[in-house]
Order: C-alpha cells, then sequence, then structure tokens
C-alpha cells in the first residue's frame, strides 16, 4: 500500500512540472516531429519498408508483451528490494519510477483521446496511406491505437527517470534505455507509426526527467 501512496504523492503537482520551464519544448517538439514525419512521406515509407511478418510477430509481439509487463514488475521489485534490505532510497525510487510511468500514461490517454489518429493497417494486402488521418474531438478511435505511443511515452519516461535517480550507474541508466529503445522500435510493428513513437519517446523525456526531479529534490529537502 505504501508504493501505491507513494506513486500519487504530489501527483497533480509533479504532472503540471512536466510542462513547465524547458521541457514544455520537447511537448512542442514532439509535434513539430510529427508534422515532418507525416507531410514529408516518411512515416509512410517505414512503414511501406518494415512491413514485415516476422517482425510483427516477434519482434513487434515481444516489445508489446515487455512493454506491458515490465513497467508494473520493475517498481514493485525494486520496492520489494529495498524494504527486505530497509534500503529506504531504493524504495523512494520505485515510487518515483512507478509515478512517471502513471503521469505518461495519463499523458498518452489524454493526447489519444483528442486525436484520434488512425493505425497503420498491417495485414492488408494493399493498405492505403492514412498516416494523415486524425479524427480531432473526444474518443473518436478511442485510446489503445494513436498519437503518442503509450508505450514508448511510459517505457522511455521510466528510462529517464532512472537515468536522474541515477545519473552515475550506468548499467541501470543505459540498460533502461536500452530497453526504451526496444520498445519503440518493436512497437512500430504493431500498429504504431514512426512519428508515434518519436512523439512518445520526446514525451516520455520530459515527463521522465520532471518526476525525477522533483523526487530528488523531495528527497533533498529532507535531509
Amino acid at each position: 500500500m505504501e508504493l501505491i501512496s507513494g506513486t500519487f504523492r504530489h501527483l497533480l503537482k509533479n504532472t503540471l512540472a512536466c510542462f513547465s520551464g524547458r521541457k514544455i519544448f520537447l511537448f512542442v517538439a514532439a509535434i513539430a516531429a510529427t508534422c515532418y514525419l507525416i507531410l514529408s512521406g516518411t512515416d509512410w515509407l517505414y512503414f511501406e519498408h518494415t512491413k514485415n511478418i516476422f517482425f510483427m510477430e516477434w519482434v513487434g509481439a515481444v516489445a508489446g508483451v515487455a512493454g506491458f509487463l515490465v513497467p508494473i514488475l520493475l517498481p514493485v521489485e525494486m520496492y520489494r528490494s529495498g524494504r527486505r534490505n530497509k534500503n529506504f532510497e531504493a524504495m523512494r525510487a520505485a515510487m518515483c519510477v512507478a509515478q512517471a510511468e502513471l503521469v505518461a500514461l495519463i499523458v498518452s490517454i489524454i493526447y489519444k483521446a483528442v486525436t484520434g489518429r488512425a493505425q497503420p493497417e498491417l495485414y492488408t494486402a494493399f493498405p492505403v496511406d492514412v498516416s494523415k488521418n486524425f479524427h480531432f474531438g473526444f474518443l473518436q478511435n478511442g485510446v489503445y491505437w494513436g498519437w503518442p505511443s503509450s508505450h514508448t511515452i511510459v517505457a522511455t519516461a521510466m528510462a529517464a527517470a532512472i537515468a536522474t535517480l541515477y545519473p552515475r550507474h550506468n548499467i541501470a541508466k543505459y540498460g533502461a534505455c536500452l530497453y526504451a529503445a526496444f520498445i519503440g522500435f518493436g512497437i512500430t510493428f504493431m500498429g504504431h507509426w514512426l512519428s508515434d513513437v518519436v512523439a512518445g519517446a520526446l514525451m516520455g523525456i520530459g515527463v521522465g526527467v520532471a518526476i525525477g526531479k522533483a523526487f530528488v529534490n523531495s528527497q533533498k529537502r529532507a535531509t
């Protein structure tokens, strides 16, 4: 229960911090990058050249499962390990990672709900370029598919939070970044455009850094 309560502590304040200062430019960059990838035809070109059954059924499937399970299991295991070893820093880190993931998920759901972007047709023999199709409004295309990629923003937020918490721990820092990169790459084979992933990564960095810094500063004030 403490992990859950810690995850929600200062949730609104820390969420708003994701859009403050220079971090807002990451969200602006996500929109700008999306516009470029769509209008230049890169989104469609990437999809056409990477549409492969092997990648869809193996790489994409592994990324989809890992992108769902790891964000749940990692903070739980971090908290359990910290509690077992009376390592309060690890317990707080678990709360930080969990909060970064939660905020990232909320951000992605809100954007998906209002942008309603059409997903690429993976199994159509003669697909039509729908990369420019957005259905702005509310829940015009649900919140499962769409822009940005939830898997990517959550994985990147997790990695950015860990890198902020442990800037000198290369294994944790680079391991988390490699995981996020794999999720982003793999999820392009699971019904997401390249720009969904790029936008998710940029937004995830903003969220993870903001939440990570909030927890680091809170710890400094406590000591």
